[in-house]
């Protein structure tokens, strides 16, 4: 196993104290790098015996600062990338893979057998360890939902160095108690929240669920998971993939609502991208005037619909008529069933993120504090005009910023980006305010990236002490010493 001493890590290895949240001044007495399970469990028990808090980093994709470790120990599982294996039980399709892995080599794996993993986080370097302790969605959770919907069992290990592996609806809630396997009972009160469509804050603590649940989404503070067997589905036999244009935010909504009421469940992936989007995007391809061109200064919809070969003609007549009934046409529009417009408009889709960093880069040059000021909070569906309305109401007017994402759950993002410190304050202020909005709405403060060091004093915007006491309980009993994970979802202490 490589042992990275102190001394090193600063010289030769400060990448691995990094992730894409952008948090500095993150550091570590050692970092473990097994590549094995043997070696994953002597990484641990050396830390536990010693009282040395672990941060566990994968593909270091995150984005609040959750594999940035302020002292202790870092155990990269970035080398577990052994023997990914598919395998087919009662029909159902699966694969098993250890947490090492990206979600790049799994896709890939998965379409040489005519399957795919349904969760497309936008990170395709994310490991699979990481997208499992996030709970990570993407562009088809629309559908599909998120990762936790595909675990079919995790393996990995306690706090204090013993193996276990877990399968879903093995260890249930059930009168306000939760039994685990190392013969521990959590009690809860009897504040526990009502369930969301999209949610990440904290534990998934709801009333019909079990270990299983809580486990994925706990943000590398519970256990250190080593491996993870997910179901994966058979591919679509065609998907349509489009650009649509509006004039106003309220047709796109009309537009999702009437997709549902004559085509329903053919709609796998709805994603929004306003006015300011646009231009990042046309700045971003300015050498690529055959991209361009396919860019109109309107309101973007990016949309994909499975289909077969029975229905294709019935869904060309009725998108047709959806998009008229909308103030919007397919002659404005642009898309196909072919590999090359999915190509197309995945790229252009993904050119957002790379322009809005690629931005904030040139502004941190004066500045190295600066960073983008990005929410991942989720509405009602009917809230989602009220939500950006009042983001951009709260707004100082000469702030930059860009609204894109998941519409059609509630979830579109929003990011500022701060050119100066006092543009930053003013940023937080904003997303302070709209964070207790959003909570009275009955959305949440964190759909798909969860809070880690960044964002952990939402907690208590979004839970009453009550339940964020549960989630308290839940972690003492898995890691008594407060040694896993330190600083995320609540501070070290």
């Amino acid at each position: 196993m490589k042992i990275i001493e102190y001394e090193q890590i600063i010289k030769q290895y400060p990448d691995l104290l990094r992730d894409e949240s952008n948090i500095s001044g993150g550091f570590a007495d050692k970092i473990y790098i097994p590549s094995d399970h043997l070696e994953i469990q002597q990484a641990i028990r050396e830390s536990y015996n010693n009282k040395i808090p672990i941060t566990i980093s994968g593909g270091r994709t995150g984005i609040v600062g959750g594999a940035i470790p302020f002292g202790g120990n870092l155990i990269s599982l970035a080398e577990l990338k052994k023997n990914s294996e598919i395998y087919t039980d009662r029909g159902k399709h699966y694969i098993k893979v250890q947490s090492g892995v990206m979600l790049d080599d799994i896709q890939k794996l998965a379409e040489q057998h005519k399957l795919f993993f349904p969760p497309d986080p936008t990170e395709t370097t994310a490991s699979i360890g990481g997208v499992t302790a996030t709970d990570a969605s993407g562009s088809r959770s629309y559908k599909y939902g998120s990762v936790r919907n595909y675990v079919k069992k995790i393996s990995g290990y306690l706090i204090n160095g013993d193996y276990f592996e877990l399968k879903p609806n093995q260890y249930r809630l059930c009168d306000l108690e939760l039994k685990t396997w190392f013969d521990k009972t959590v009690e809860f009160s009897n504040d526990i929240p009502i369930e969301l469509n999209k949610n990440v804050a904290g534990y998934h603590l709801w009333k019909d669920i079990d270990l299983m649940d809580i486990l994925v989404g706990s943000e590398g503070t519970l256990v250190i998971i080593s491996e993870v067997e997910f179901e994966l589905l058979s591919k679509p036999e065609i998907v349509f993939s489009g650009m649509f244009y509006f004039q106003y935010l309220q047709q796109i909504m009309d537009f999702i609502e009437l997709c549902e009421q004559r085509i329903p469940r053919m709609m796998r992936s709805l994603e929004y991208f306003d006015l300011n989007s646009i231009k990042f995007m046309k700045k971003y391809y300015s050498g690529h005037p055959e991209i361009i061109s396919y860019l109109k200064d309107q309101l973007l919809l990016f949309a994909e619909f499975e289909l077969s070969k029975k229905n294709l003609d019935d869904f060309y007549d009725e998108i047709e008529f959806i998009l008229n009934k909308c103030g919007s046409s397919m002659d404005d529009a642009y898309g196909g069933e072919q590999e090359k417009e999915a190509k197309l408009i995945k790229n252009i889709r993904h050119a957002l993120p790379e322009a809005v960093n690629q931005t904030i880069s040139i502004y941190k040059q004066t500045d190295p504090s600066l960073r983008k000021v990005g929410t991942d909070m989720a509405v009602p569906f009917k809230k989602v005009v009220d939500f950006i309305n009042l983001f951009e109401q709260l707004l100082p007017e000469n702030l930059e910023y860009v609204v894109f994402g998941h519409i059609g759950e509630g979830h579109p993002h929003i990011n500022i980006l701060p050119r100066n410190k006092n543009e930053l304050d003013q940023a937080e202020k904003t997303y302070h305010q709209l964070a207790k909005q959003v909570v009275e709405w009955g959305g949440t403060v964190s759909a798909e990236h969860g809070l880690g060091k960044l964002k952990k004093d939402y907690l208590k915007i979004m839970y009453s002490p009550e339940i964020v006491e549960n989630m308290k309980r839940i972690k003492n009993a898995f890691d008594p010493f407060n040694l896993l994970g330190p600083g995320i979802l609540w501070d070290k202490s």
